[in-house]
């Protein structure tokens, strides 16, 4: 039998069971703008240890602060970040599979046809 584990972690996401537990938007993420600022004391906005810049708080950012739910998702939006909570069904699952085993017959004819 091919049994995933309990617990695994793939990147971004945490997957407990069905649970599965996302972390969105922190300042040490890569890809969301976070410079740094000068003449700035916010604890926020101080470098860590070995950093050149510090993180931006700040400049456009739209914060939230709050829960959002719907079916099986919950939102908690802390400010600076955001954790995704999502309970995964058997369908969901299957469909995800289903899925991958698609796209992968996809790729798989698109070089088989590159090399002819």
């Amino acid at each position: 039998m091919n049994r995933e584990p309990f617990i695994n972690r793939d990147g971004k996401k945490l997957r407990i069971g069905a649970l599965i537990i996302k972390a969105d938007r922190w300042p040490w993420q890569a890809g969301y703008n976070w410079q740094g600022m000068t003449n700035s004391s916010a604890p926020l906005n101080q470098p860590r240890k070995g950093d050149k810049a510090a993180p931006r708080f700040g400049g456009g950012w739209k914060y939230n602060l709050g829960l959002q739910f719907s079916g099986r998702t919950l939102l908690i939006e802390l400010l600076f970040g955001m954790l995704t909570f999502h309970i995964e069904t058997a369908k969901d699952r299957r469909e995800a599979d289903e899925r991958k085993v698609r796209r992968q017959a996809e790729i798989d004819r698109i070089l088989a046809r590159s090399r002819a």
